[in-house]
C-alpha cells in the first residue's frame, strides 16, 4: 500500500512540475510578432500568423491591406507581398507601444 501511495505521489510532483506556462519573448522581433497591434490616431491592425503578416490602414477615405511574407530584426520589419513587392518599416517598441515607421511617417500602435 505504501508503494502505491508513493508511486501516486511522485507522479503527482511529476505532472505539477512540468507545468505549460507563458515564456515571454526575449528580442523586440519576437515581442513584435507575439502580439496584435490597432493604431492610435487612424483605423488599423498589425497581425502575424507564422511567417506571414497582415497590416491593415483606413483613414476615412484611403484603405490599404498589405499581406505577406515577413521578416524582423531587431530594427526592421521586411514585408514581401504577395506580388513580390518589398517594403521595409522601421520600428522602435517601447512598452505596450509600437512605432511603425515608413516613408518618414510613423504611425503609433498598442498592443491589442
Amino acid at each position: 500500500m505504501n508503494r502505491k501511495i508513493a508511486f501516486i505521489l511522485s507522479i503527482m510532483t511529476v505532472v505539477m512540475l512540468s507545468s505549460c506556462r507563458a515564456v515571454s519573448p526575449d528580442t523586440p522581433s519576437q515581442e513584435l510578432s507575439a502580439h496584435r497591434w490597432e493604431a492610435v490616431k487612424i483605423s488599423g491592425t498589425l497581425s502575424f500568423d507564422d511567417a506571414r503578416m497582415v497590416f491593415r490602414a483606413s483613414d476615412g477615405e484611403r484603405k490599404i491591406t498589405l499581406d505577406g511574407e515577413y521578416y524582423a530584426d531587431d530594427e526592421k520589419l521586411t514585408l514581401v507581398t504577395n506580388d513580390c513587392n518589398t517594403i521595409v518599416f522601421r520600428y522602435a517598441l517601447k512598452g505596450d507601444t509600437l512605432y511603425l515607421t515608413y516613408g518618414g511617417k510613423t504611425m503609433e500602435l498598442k498592443k491589442a
